[in-house]
């Protein structure tokens, strides 16, 4: 079985996939991304529980 290279049909997207996907409110869905993010980062950079992480939260 053979297959071909097809060509993919892509777009340069806005930097907000919300608004991308046309969802109403995408600024604020991406600040709230955003926030989960460094969130995230900080946890596992400081190797926090979730107990532990609430706590400070």
């Amino acid at each position: 079985m053979t297959t071909q290279n097809a060509p993919i049909a892509a777009e340069i997207g806005s930097g907000n996939i919300f608004a991308d996907l046309g969802l109403p409110d995408a600024e604020e869905h991406l600040l709230k991304a955003q926030v989960v993010v460094v969130l995230h980062r900080l946890i596992k950079a400081r190797k926090l529980t979730q107990t532990a992480a609430a706590k400070l939260l």
